[in-house]
């Protein structure tokens, strides 16, 4: 009797992306993929000349500016949150392909499967050992300090 190896789900619940993304890891990211150099003055702009007041009991507070995060229900705020999450799925594609992290496969003749972003969701999916499970923590450890 063969003994079949385990498998690992891990999933991320990304719903605070939108608040935590520091500026400069944006930009960063738009830097990242070529095809933004040209416009990236404007989408920064987008960003960085947003300010913001608050209501207190009824009471709106002072505006003020703020140094990171993306507004959402802006038009381009899911974008520059898509960029910055193609890095960290490059990464993972680079883990990957130098062979520290070792994928599943649903069937025979499948492709093998390492990560899937959904809205604010991020699944990995890995053989259930060690040395994935802390090649997935450093890559997310190093994705969480980049970004802040």
């Amino acid at each position: 009797m063969k003994k079949k190896n385990a498998n690992m789900i891990l999933k991320v619940d990304l719903e605070k992306t939108f608040d935590r993304l520091e500026w400069y890891f944006i930009r960063e990211s738009l830097f990242f993929f070529p095809f933004f150099h040209q416009n990236n003055h404007f989408n920064m702009s987008c960003l960085t000349t947003s300010s913001v007041s608050i209501l207190v009991n009824g009471t709106q507070t002072r505006y003020f500016h703020p140094s990171r995060g993306i507004r959402q229900g802006d038009l381009i705020s899911p974008y520059f949150c898509i960029i910055c999450m193609k890095r960290l799925s490059r990464n993972i594609d680079s883990v990957v392909a130098d062979k520290k992290w070792f994928p599943i496969s649903i069937n025979r003749g499948c492709p093998r499967i390492s990560d899937m972003f959904f809205a604010n969701d991020l699944t990995m999916f890995a053989g259930a050992n060690r040395r994935n499970y802390t090649t997935i923590l450093s890559i997310l450890d190093n994705f969480n300090i980049a970004s802040r």
